[in-house]
């Protein structure tokens, strides 16, 4: 069954139901070094990986500052898995960048993720930017 809170106060609850689960199955994340298939599931049907994703595609539009404190729930039962989360869940920033068509591909369907993470290999220094 999927459930997509409409209200802010809704993501914070799911994160306040699943966080037992997550703390129970912490040892098992950790030891397969990912989040299981049906753990992975529950968090896309539950709609954590669409808190930023626009209404207009099917996700949340959650404003920060909840998604925050949603963050912070998983994080305290399992740090792991709030970092996957997170990750998917700031992935989603790009969407407005690309051709409506495109994002309406991606996000046809309520268990779609998108994940990456953008790195430089450049070591930071203290040059001004001029």
């Amino acid at each position: 069954m999927s459930v997509q809170p409409t209200a802010m106060t809704s993501m914070i609850d799911c994160a306040r139901q699943i966080a037992p689960s997550l703390r129970a199955r912490a040892d098992e994340v950790e030891a397969a070094r990912r989040i299981p298939d049906d753990l992975a599931r529950s968090l896309a049907d539950q709609g954590f990986y669409r808190m930023w994703v626009p209404k207009r595609l099917g996700g949340l539009e959650l404003p920060l500052a909840p998604s925050l404190e949603v963050f912070e729930v998983l994080a305290k039962a399992d740090p792991s898995v709030a970092w996957c989360v997170a990750i998917a869940v700031s992935s989603t920033l790009a969407l407005p960048h690309l051709p409506e068509s495109t994002a309406k591909t991606i996000f046809d369907r309520p268990d779609r993720v998108i994940d990456c993470l953008l790195y430089t290999s450049d070591a930071a220094d203290d040059t001004p930017c001029v």
